[in-house]
């Protein structure tokens, strides 16, 4: 019954919905990986955690228990953006631990999970970021090394070697974007 258990999140892929109960359920509807669920069907995780958050990407999802216990993830993988490491098929029917993201891995408590197109990164209450799936772009916070660009299992994001070049691209960025916005509030014409 909804009322006793309301809707918490509600997150989408570009083929699938997800939606997360405050008691930690959660229901799938849409296409995933071709499999067609025109109904809400109920996703089961099978720990003895509620599910407390979820971040959803392409065609893959993600979800933190409660406590950070445990990260689980399901999908599309084939970029590696499920975190299962490299023996990881392209697809995952259930959600599945990603095993270096438990605790005693990562040094403490997963606080928090975002996924993008085909990446995800998770955060610990150290304030540690672990990144993993296509790295084409840089997306995971690190140079691409090798081709495919893929980070197959979490890895860590470094920050303490940031280069003054890429602050000051970002500062660059940022000062170019703040004067395109103000001259367009300025015009007086609208052209889409």
């Amino acid at each position: 019954d909804q009322e006793d258990d309301p809707l918490v999140d509600v997150q989408c892929t570009i083929t699938s919905s997800y939606f997360l109960t405050k008691n930690g359920k959660l229901y799938t509807c849409g296409t995933l990986h071709g499999i067609v669920r025109s109904e809400l069907c109920r996703t089961i995780i099978t720990l003895p955690l509620k599910c407390v958050q979820i971040a959803t990407g392409r065609h893959f999802c993600l979800a933190r228990m409660e406590g950070g216990l445990a990260v689980c993830s399901w999908g599309a993988g084939h970029f590696g953006q499920l975190g299962l490491g490299s023996e990881s098929s392209s697809y995952v029917e259930h959600p599945t631990v990603v095993e270096e993201l438990l605790p005693h891995v990562v040094g403490s408590p997963v606080v928090a999970v975002a996924a993008g197109f085909w990446h995800s990164m998770a955060v610990t209450q150290a304030g540690a970021v672990f990144a993993f799936g296509c790295n084409r772009s840089g997306q995971c916070g690190m140079k691409p090394t090798k081709e495919p660009p893929t980070i197959c299992s979490p890895r860590l994001v470094k920050f303490d070697n940031i280069s003054s070049s890429a602050a000051k691209a970002t500062t660059t960025t940022s000062s170019s974007a703040t004067s395109t916005s103000s001259s367009s509030t300025t015009s007086s014409s609208y052209n889409p």
